[in-house]
């Protein structure tokens, strides 16, 4: 195991991480499964570790624990027999767990987009506006409000540069040239007198709310009757950033190099903070395997 730790924390640290503390508990982790005879992650294993590093609060046990957790998260892309630690080793009391995401199908997306275009809003431009949003949205994996705060100076040919997205990371995002010609095809239907320099505005020369989106997204699924399933909430936009995500993994070949870089690649271009952000998304895969199974069937016909 001390190969992979080793792995794990060189692929951290290439991305910028100082992992001083982190490398002395792995390192830890890896001499004890060793010496247990063990090369691969069991749940059991760690709980061993952690207690006997005899730590001085609860905070501590589980700031050790999610350590493990994300190495394991990280060693599953290679090898299945690693076990993953639950959200209730590591989470605090007060944290709420995250909800499963609505995953769509490209039947749905399409269906929410054409309702969109056909929503009646104040403005027939506004309509227009909304689904673009959504549709940049569900090819990119953006945030609502990463697309709303874009400047028409930031699409350049095939590359869309966001400012300032979470956590004040800028980065830019690569377009297919179906989604640039479509952006052409809404700036060309600009009323002339709106002089906005933002990408999308609505007729009052300014960019649309989320909670306009959010209200005019949640109509259309209502009428499309789409509500929560296998375990979800109600559908969201977020949640078109999620099935971009997922679909993105799903399409990666089972090649522990390749998912592994693959990894890398997505947390970047979705401007994740960490790559445990990014890892989550196998932790929809191994925690709520039922119910993400049937949405994963519904999506890619498997």
């Amino acid at each position: 195991m001390m190969d992979a730790v080793v792995r794990y924390l060189y692929q951290r640290q290439s991305l910028g991480y100082k992992d001083t503390d982190l490398s002395r508990d792995l390192i830890s982790f890896a001499k004890f499964s060793a010496d247990r005879g063990l090369d691969y992650i069991t749940i059991d294993n760690a709980i061993a570790w952690v207690d006997g590093r005899n730590c001085r609060s609860d905070a501590s046990r589980r700031f050790l624990l999610s350590c493990v957790r994300r190495l394991g998260l990280y060693l599953l892309t290679e090898d299945d027999r690693h076990e993953i630690l639950s959200e209730e080793y590591t989470r605090s009391p007060r944290r709420h767990r995250r909800p499963i995401p609505f995953i769509y199908s490209d039947l749905e997306v399409s269906q929410l987009i054409k309702l969109l275009s056909e929503y009646r809003s104040p403005h027939l431009y506004d309509s227009t506006t909304y689904e673009h949003v959504i549709g940049l949205i569900a090819v990119t994996g953006l945030r609502i409000s990463e697309a709303i705060g874009l400047s028409r100076f930031d699409l350049c040919g095939t590359e869309l540069f966001v400012r300032k997205g979470k956590f004040g990371k800028d980065r830019v995002v690569h377009l297919d040239l179906t989604t640039v010609s479509a952006l052409e095809y809404y700036l060309s239907r600009r009323p002339k007198h709106l002089k906005s320099t933002g990408l999308f505005v609505t007729h009052k020369d300014r960019a649309p709310t989320k909670h306009a989106i959010q209200s005019a997204f949640r109509a259309c699924a209502n009428q499309m009757g789409l509500y929560s399933r296998n375990g979800s909430g109600l559908p969201r936009v977020h949640d078109l950033r999620h099935t971009f995500a997922v679909r993105s993994l799903a399409s990666c070949p089972p090649d522990k190099e390749a998912v592994s870089n693959h990894i890398i690649a997505l947390s970047t271009y979705l401007g994740h903070v960490s790559l445990a952000s990014t890892y989550w998304y196998l932790e929809i895969g191994t925690e709520t395997k039922e119910s993400m199974a049937l949405a994963m069937e519904e999506v890619f016909n498997v």
